[in-house]
């Protein structure tokens, strides 16, 4: 007795799996092929920044303190 259904569930298994394989091979969407796109207009720029607004930076020198450093 449980050796039928083990038998059976097996064969169930197999033929629900070979089934859905053959349903998703019909039923799957149809691929095209991806063509290559082009770009004709130039790259807009992220940041419309006037070069007149960069002010250049001044670095100041950092000194190190000794009498910080004393153990």
């Amino acid at each position: 007795m449980f050796f039928r259904f083990l038998l059976y569930t097996l064969l169930f298994y197999f033929i629900f799996k070979i089934i859905k394989t053959i349903a998703r091979l019909l039923f799957r969407p149809v691929e095209k092929p991806k063509e290559p796109t082009v770009k004709n207009s130039p790259e807009k720029k992220k940041f419309d920044i006037d070069s007149r607004d960069i002010i250049e930076a001044e670095f100041e020198e950092i000194k190190d303190n000794k009498n910080n450093n004393s153990n």
